[in-house]
């Protein structure tokens, strides 16, 4: 069955990103195919972001690509809990 990997909505979007702009450079049925740059904005613009976010994605991909266990992390997960 499923397993819920319990990732907040912030990795989950990332993650997701960058499988569909993985998707789009890699599937030869798609426009992009082959084209590192138009994937990555095919992406962000089906995510309904704007080419910063296709950067972000880009250097994303590039590593996770380079170290598979790597996974994107949430920056803002950590301000609820107590410096203390």
């Amino acid at each position: 069955g499923y397993i819920d990997p319990k990732l907040d909505p912030f990795t989950r979007s990332r993650i997701e990103g960058i499988r569909s702009f993985l998707a789009l450079y890699a599937s030869p049925q798609s426009p992009t195919y082959g084209k590192w740059k138009a994937a990555s904005i095919a992406a962000a613009l089906t995510m309904g972001r704007s080419t910063y976010c296709a950067r972000v994605l880009r250097r994303l991909a590039r590593e996770y690509i380079s170290d598979r266990s790597l996974l994107p992390e949430n920056p803002y997960g950590y301000w609820n809990n107590t410096l203390l």
